[in-house]
């Protein structure tokens, strides 16, 4: 069955006020049927952004039955030896082996 994806707001923290804030999400989207998260990567943004590896990291616990990704990663932009840990995100979900 085809499931459709929801964005997590990492840019603008658009209704996302905590750290509490940010670990619902990947609870209510599984629980309306969404199969995935996103979040957008940005080096220069008018808005201010949580880095968005950190985010699916931080996520990662709380997404079991939820895959993750980014909507694009810039990394060119990036330094590579603080960017290669934490390129190594699990591609599958947490918890299911």
């Amino acid at each position: 069955m085809a499931r459709f994806g929801l964005y997590l707001p990492n840019a603008g923290f658009e209704g996302v006020s905590s750290p509490g804030a940010v670990l619902s999400y990947p609870q209510r989207a599984w629980e309306l049927g969404f199969g995935s998260l996103w979040v957008e990567d940005r080096r220069l943004h008018a808005l201010p952004i949580l880095e968005a590896l950190a985010t699916l990291i931080f996520t990662a616990p709380f997404t079991k039955k939820l895959r993750r990704g980014t909507s694009i990663l810039l990394f060119n932009l990036r330094n590579p030896s603080s960017s290669s840990g934490n390129a190594t995100i699990p591609t599958r979900p947490a918890g299911n082996g």
